[in-house]
């Protein structure tokens, strides 16, 4: 039989930065032109403002239906790594608590900190939702 682990530090950076890639394909790519014709630092309006909520509510819903649907994004299927529930099943509400940091690298930066100091590879919304990330081996 096959053990679940903790996927490690690396796996889980890896598969992070596949996935921004993705995201940045499918979701901020299609922003390209309205970014360049508005410039953040001279023009913050609501235009501006509402792109930016746009393509994070796109990013959160990328992670929480992969997720939801295949225990996986596409950087976690690359590197054979999967969300489980420290529980019973993995609810809905698990993986949107645990991915509400994705939508800023500074959050995400914050929530991913306490993984270097711990022997457990949780980030804080990992172990607030009771969420794990495993692979097999």
């Amino acid at each position: 039989m096959i053990k679940k682990r903790q996927a490690d530090i690396w796996r889980r950076i890896y598969a992070f930065l596949i996935d921004q890639g993705v995201i940045f394909l499918i979701i901020v790519f299609p922003f390209n032109d309205f970014f360049e014709n508005n410039s953040f630092l001279e023009n913050i309006d609501s235009s501006l403002f509402s792109a930016y909520l746009i393509i994070s509510i796109l990013t959160l819903l990328y992670w929480v239906v992969m997720e939801s649907l295949f225990k996986q994004t596409a950087g976690k299927a690359i590197l054979g790594i999967f969300v489980h529930s420290t529980q019973k099943e993995t609810t809905l509400w698990q993986i949107i608590v645990r991915n509400i940091p994705k939508v800023s690298l500074l959050l995400i930066f914050l929530d991913s900190f306490p993984i270097l100091f711990r022997k457990e590879q949780q980030r804080y919304s990992e172990k607030l939702s009771n969420t794990e990330v495993t692979y097999d081996g």
